[in-house]
């Protein structure tokens, strides 16, 4: 299957003027996690979730309002392209080898669509392989945590979700656009010489999501891609008994695609 054939023709973008409150607002709208960032009418980079997480999180910062960051300090200039007419195996390989979750479509030398690793694992929705055989260890935090510690787990080990645990219970999913968002919605409404030290008491259960939708150790790849799809969620704990035994992400699956 070529490119063209699963990636989304509609493109949402933002101008590298907007400030980055601008860019969370339009994400949400859009239910997206991640804006074409234009100059005037030409395409000039992206920015992602983890961009807005990282540069609003960013220490020297945090006493400024994300009104007065500007999506121009945070998007990446880089973008990783990839032709329509490309294998969709290439499109999953090139997201790995990269680290990203996206790549721009091009037909010849325009901008034709966005392909995700949401619209890869599509591919994956009849798929009987055992989550089990396909899952990664978990990375859990505590749900007392800081989100602030959250953040940085996420930025050094490179993931986007974490499990949340209450001593050795499941209690929640967090996401770097939970993140994101939490820390955006703290400082619009917070004022005073003292917000760093407020920010540092954010905890994790106060942004995680709760009860969150969890996978057996015998459901299928094809239960997973439904369970992703439907719920607009890219991230699933594995259990055993209740006990938290592993997780699997949109990442471990298109692997499978290489």
């Amino acid at each position: 299957m070529k490119v063209k054939d699963l990636m989304v023709r509609r493109l949402v973008s933002i101008d590298v003027d907007k400030n980055l409150s601008d860019a969370i607002r339009l994400m949400k709208k859009e239910k997206v996690s991640r804006l074409l960032v234009r100059d005037d009418d030409k395409i000039i980079g992206i920015i992602t979730e983890r961009d807005v997480m990282k540069r609003i999180g960013y220490w020297k910062e945090r006493k400024i309002l994300t009104t007065h960051i500007h999506v121009s300090s945070a998007y990446t200039k880089d973008l990783k392209v990839i032709d329509e007419n490309e294998d969709v195996k290439k499109a999953a390989k090139i997201m790995l080898e990269k680290n990203v979750s996206s790549l721009v479509v091009k037909k010849g030398e325009e901008i034709a669509g966005i392909i995700a690793k949401t619209d890869l694992i599509k591919l994956l929705k009849e798929n009987k392989t055992l989550i089990k055989d396909v899952m990664r260890k978990p990375v859990t935090i505590q749900s007392d945590s800081t989100l602030l510690q959250a953040r940085k787990i996420m930025l050094e080990r490179g993931i986007k979700k974490l499990i949340v645990t209450s001593g050795n219970t499941l209690v929640g999913v967090i996401t770097e656009g939970d993140v994101g968002r939490a820390l955006a919605k703290f400082r619009e409404v917070t004022e005073g010489t003292h917000i760093e030290k407020r920010m540092k008491d954010i905890k994790v259960g106060d942004v995680m999501t709760r009860n969150p939708i969890k996978l057996g150790m015998n459901s299928t790849v094809g239960d997973a891609v439904t369970l992703m799809l439907k719920n607009d969620i890219g991230c699933l704990p594995v259990v055993d008994n209740e006990k938290i035994v592993g997780m699997v992400t949109k990442t471990d699956l298109i692997k499978m695609l290489i």
